[in-house]
């Protein structure tokens, strides 16, 4: 009479719930932490960038290059009219300009605005 109901040495069942509810407490409150640090380290406005977009987007920077170069090559060299000029300077600076985005989403860290 009034013995124990479980086998000694067990973990009451109302015991091993809290402290299963205080494990998942403690890991949605680092992660929390987490994310707030993470938006402390971006400029207000915007969101850090994933390595998939940054991916996303050095191979559509690839893919431009490749056409204003190709573009670059078609023109003719021995004759340079100022419309020909313009041209070269237009493909010029585009190269100039997707080199200098290369540099940028090839950095560790990129931000995005929201």
């Amino acid at each position: 009479p009034g013995g124990p109901t479980r086998p000694l040495g067990q973990v009451p069942k109302y015991l091993a719930e809290r402290k299963a509810q205080i494990s998942a407490e403690k890991d949605f409150l680092q992660a929390q932490l987490a994310q707030r640090q993470e938006d402390e380290r971006c400029p207000p406005g915007t969101v850090l960038m994933s390595e998939a977009e940054k991916a996303e987007v050095r191979a559509e920077l690839e893919r431009r290059k490749a056409e204003c170069l190709a573009a670059l090559n078609r023109l003719p060299m021995r004759y340079d009219t100022t419309s020909v000029q313009s041209r070269r300077r237009e493909l010029e600076k585009e190269l100039s300009d997707i080199d200098a985005s290369m540099v940028r989403f090839s950095r560790k860290e990129v931000f995005r605005p929201k």
